[in-house]
């Protein structure tokens, strides 16, 4: 399949591409303005584009099928371009003759407070309004366009992936918080929900060219906070003083915290990690399911974690 993968260059598109030319599809990676990974073979059609500005007709010439990932992790990074880029895409889209789309959204999307036990792909969306993080509103905002695309010429698939980790992106936020010579690990023995970023392409290209609908993205079996931060300090390399809290102590911290520093101190905006919403998509210690894509897709993570570990710390150690 001749297939345009949009933000190509980023941690998880390198991967995406790499999965997609081992089973000898042709790729179209648009690349906004960095260069593109030098390891890339030339068999690998580059293409430079800002999908908020440039014409995108030619971009979609020819193409059977699009994984889109681009996107921003912050607003100075331009989140509603993200958003404008998204509505551009899908409106080209429309106009062409692609089959199948994939987007790649979050499980930040998910209103965390409505999930007691095990989330799942039918559990409540946050409200675009309320949402903890500009992130996840910007992800909410792809998604409801990619969600409006004509169904009944276009297969759509939306993927929403753990905490995506790797050999160039080792800590993870869902463990705790990391504090000079500390770190301080948040319902040590609840899972964290992990993908591997070569697990995570393997996912992604899955659903993208076999699926439909909406697919959460986590390894299995599952690993404890406890066992990931082990883990990251021995491969690694790292030092410091564990300190592990429960969760309904860290999010009562962040909650008292926060009067103080509105009420008290008066100070308007205030750092993320002091949002109790953000704390509990964070650290709520319940269970993410990928029974979904494993059910209909028969899809398993092609690493184990000792394997992803020892392929992503092997060179830091």
């Amino acid at each position: 399949m001749n297939i345009l993968v949009t933000g190509a260059g980023g941690f998880l598109g390198q991967s995406v591409v790499a999965t997609l030319l081992s089973s000898d599809h042709r790729v179209r990676a648009v690349v906004r303005s960095t260069p593109a990974p030098s390891k890339w073979p030339g068999t690998i059609e580059i293409c430079r584009c800002d999908l908020a500005k440039d014409d995108l007709t030619s971009v979609l010439a020819g193409v059977n099928a699009v994984i889109h990932l681009a996107g921003h992790s912050s607003a100075l990074d331009g989140l509603d371009a993200a958003v404008l880029g998204t509505a551009r895409l899908c409106e080209a889209i429309s106009a062409s003759q692609v089959k199948r789309v994939c987007h790649v959204s979050s499980l930040a999307v998910y209103d965390w407070s409505g999930v007691d036990n095990v989330l799942d792909e039918q559990c409540p969306l946050a409200e675009i309004a309320t949402a903890p993080t500009d992130y996840a509103k910007s992800k909410l905002r792809q998604e409801e366009l990619v969600r409006r695309l004509d169904g009944s010429r276009l297969i759509v698939t939306i993927v929403r992936p753990g905490f995506i980790w790797g050999h160039t992106r080792l800590w993870v936020d869902g463990v705790g918080r990391r504090l000079p010579r500390a770190y301080l690990l948040v319902a040590p023995e609840a899972s964290v929900p992990l993908t591997h970023v070569d697990n995570c392409a393997d996912a992604v290209v899955s659903a993208a060219l076999e699926g439909e609908g909406t697919f959460n993205i986590v390894d299995g079996p599952l690993i404890s906070r406890r066992q990931y931060l082990q883990a990251y300090v021995a491969g690694s390399g790292a030092s410091g003083i564990v300190i592990p809290i429960s969760y309904q102590t860290g999010l009562s911290l962040v909650t008292s915290l926060r009067k103080v520093f509105r009420g008290m101190l008066n100070i308007k905006r205030l750092p993320s990690m002091l949002d109790p919403i953000r704390f509990e998509g964070q650290f709520k210690p319940i269970v993410v399911s990928a029974d979904r894509i494993r059910r209909e897709l028969g899809w398993t993570p092609p690493l184990g974690f000792a394997s992803a570990a020892n392929r992503s710390f092997v060179s830091r150690v």
